[in-house]
């Protein structure tokens, strides 16, 4: 994926990507300039378990920076 947005992105890199259990990734605090969650949040039935996840983005974010969660109505949409 990386390499097919990098015509896209011309002087943009991805520095490291990390697949984890998005409660708990094994990174300092404030060390990444972006979080892309995509698709956890939906997976994650349990909403203490889910704040738990955005906790966890947060605290990996440094001061300034974004993150973003992708959420796909279709595929999962709590009641109410």
């Amino acid at each position: 994926m990386a390499e097919d947005l990098s015509a896209l992105y011309p002087g943009v890199t991805l520095e490291e990507k990390t697949v984890a259990d998005a409660r708990s990734i094994d990174h300092p605090d404030a060390s990444a300039d972006a979080v892309l969650l995509m698709g956890p949040l939906y997976h994650i039935a349990d909403a203490k378990e889910r704040k738990k996840t955005l906790q966890e983005s947060l605290r990996l974010l440094k001061p300034g920076e974004f993150g973003l969660s992708w959420h796909d109505p279709l595929i999962f949409s709590p009641p109410g």
